[in-house]
């Protein structure tokens, strides 16, 4: 038996660079999910790493906080590149995760 609670895994996340590399059934579950947790910030990050990169939201506290970081950063960048809001999504969405974090 191997213990796993000293192994480190090296995955690869990728944060889409634009919006045609996101599938119409990830944009749609992830307009979803932003509207079902507006009032909740870690929560609405934990949606776009899920939708967005694919990546298990399980997974998220074993990420060291570099990694997080910067794949977040990435997400936030990523998102305010639409032509058009999304819609269906409360104004400041973006905003207050910056808000949020910065404290």
């Amino acid at each position: 038996k191997r213990n796993n609670f000293n192994m480190k895994q090296q995955i690869e996340i990728e944060v889409p660079k634009d919006w045609s590399a996101v599938s119409l059934k990830d944009y749609l579950a992830f307009r979803k999910d932003m509207e079902a947790y507006k009032d909740e910030p870690e929560a609405l990050i934990a949606c776009m790493f899920h939708h967005l990169c694919h990546f298990p939201v399980q997974y998220l506290q074993s990420l060291d906080i570099e990694t997080y970081t910067a794949v977040r950063d990435d997400l936030f960048s990523f998102i305010q590149k639409l032509d058009y809001p999304l819609t269906n999504v409360p104004n400041g969405v973006v905003n207050a995760f910056f808000i949020f974090l910065l404290f």
